[in-house]
């Protein structure tokens, strides 16, 4: 924190915006100044168990991890490892999570039905935000979107993986540019009662879109009558 006071603002607040990693450290130590807690444990505590977000975690390399992935980069047209990043710089609150795309989907259920914050929260988090001097800039509390459509804010990435929200358009574009599909079943919700746009939820199914851009695992979400109650869309 001492480090971050030293260096002088790159300008007025609420005049701009740019990416800080530095507001998210700062974040983190607050969250362990106020809570007693690291970071990564209060999100275990708080958001990852209660909404059965199994396999998310802080990063570590000495854990053993089932079914690691590793993430890539690519240098003069050939795929190479990510950088090395030392472990102490690895665990901060400016990311440095491990998430399956189980946990995406659990991430997205509970944003949805309201377990994750509160509806002013939300609403904050997927509004752009407005400047001193008029205008807004495509962005919320965490998540990028588009100042002219409020209905589409996705996550900021980390490696290539991306959240979209309310993506029915998305769906009609998979239809038409995937060059195949791969289906790996449902999940039984009924008895959790929940609800998308209304309608009781009783199973949740997942399809992988094969894109020449890159694969994107869709969810449906079905009624018992089998009716799309809702979609969401994960690329990865």
């Amino acid at each position: 924190m001492k480090l971050a006071a030293l260096r002088a603002p790159t300008f007025d607040p609420g005049t701009r915006w740019r990416y800080s990693n530095t507001g998210y450290l700062l974040l983190g130590a607050i969250i362990r100044r106020v809570s007693g807690m690291f970071y990564g444990d209060l999100l275990g505590q708080r958001l990852f168990r209660p909404l059965g977000m199994r396999s998310a975690r802080v990063i570590s390399e000495a854990d053993i991890v089932p079914n690691r992935s590793a993430g890539y980069r690519l240098v003069r047209g050939q795929i190479k490892n990510q950088e090395w990043v030392a472990p102490s710089l690895n665990t901060t609150a400016d990311g440095a999570l491990y998430l399956s795309i189980r946990d995406l989907i659990a991430w997205d259920r509970g944003l949805t039905d309201g377990r994750v914050l509160t509806a002013r929260s939300r609403t904050l988090m997927w509004t752009p935000a407005k400047l001193v001097q008029g205008g807004s800039v495509d962005y919320g509390f965490g998540w990028l979107g588009d100042s002219a459509d409020s209905s589409t804010f996705t996550a900021v990435r980390g490696f290539t993986t991306t959240l979209l929200d309310d993506v029915r358009r998305e769906a009609v574009r998979l239809a038409d540019s995937s060059t195949s599909s791969t289906f790996h079943g449902c999940d039984n919700l009924a008895r959790l009662n929940l609800e998308r746009h209304g309608a009781v939820v009783a199973r949740s199914c997942y399809v992988d879109f094969a894109q020449r851009d890159g694969p994107a695992l869709g969810t449906f979400w079905l009624t018992a009558q089998g009716a799309v109650a809702d979609f969401s869309l994960f690329y990865h």
